[in-house]
């Protein structure tokens, strides 16, 4: 994840971004919590379909907040552990 990913992240804002992969990954594991697109116009309809709708910005801060607790820096200490306990 980038920084400007762990930002959105942090400041509880819906993802508007070009695809790539590892975006791609969150989505596909947490749900959608933003827009994943092609183009610049598409990134501009994005922001204004989430301007112009209340219950979709809702949707998008319950899975925001699922996507939050994964990355706490205390759930990440309990992963680095099993996985230096496992190697």
């Amino acid at each position: 994840m980038t920084w400007y990913q762990a930002v959105f992240l942090r400041i509880a804002l819906p993802v508007i971004a070009m695809r790539n992969k590892q975006l791609a990954h969150y989505f596909e594991r947490y749900g959608q919590f933003g827009y994943l697109c092609d183009s610049v116009r598409e990134m501009a309809d994005a922001v204004l379909e989430i301007a112009q709708n209340r219950e979709l910005l809702d949707k998008f801060e319950e899975v925001l907040s699922k996507v939050r607790e994964d990355f706490k820096f205390e759930n990440y200490k309990v992963r680095i552990a099993e996985i230096m306990r496992n190697e």
